[in-house]
């Protein structure tokens, strides 16, 4: 982990906690590339948080420390614009959205649902049908 990124780790282990704050590159190492395995890229932290008012707290943290945040969901991109190209000279980190996957509602009359970011393409359609 870069020596500047350091000093925000632990303010990032009290917003989310230390198992949703992944500094491991073994663990980081899968989220590195996009669906097609075309586009690597690096980064020396992953978040994952829980619930929005963490998000919130990690977006304030960052921008007020010129900390660049590239969000993932399932990671499924096919033009890898969720591949963190982190450098010497600008930090990216990942915010993995995968534990936000509630249903928040479901309006059958409506047809509509809400969810949350994180939730799986195949979960909301299944709950459609």
């Amino acid at each position: 982990m870069p020596l500047n990124l350091n000093h925000f780790l632990k303010e990032f282990e009290i917003i989310v906690g230390t198992n949703n704050c992944i500094s491991d590159q073994s663990k980081i190492k899968v989220y590195l590339e996009d669906w097609r395995g075309q586009i690597r890229g690096s980064t020396p932290l992953m978040l994952f948080p829980e619930a929005l008012d963490e998000v919130q707290k990690i977006v304030s943290l960052c921008f007020l420390n010129d900390i660049k945040i590239v969000s993932q969901g399932g990671n499924t991109s096919l033009c890898g614009a969720n591949v963190p190209q982190s450098s010497e000279h600008q930090i990216e980190i990942i915010l993995n959205t995968s534990k936000l996957n509630k249903f928040l509602s479901i309006d059958p009359y409506n047809q509509s649902i809400i969810v949350e970011s994180g939730c799986v393409l195949q979960n909301i359609q299944e709950i459609a049908d």
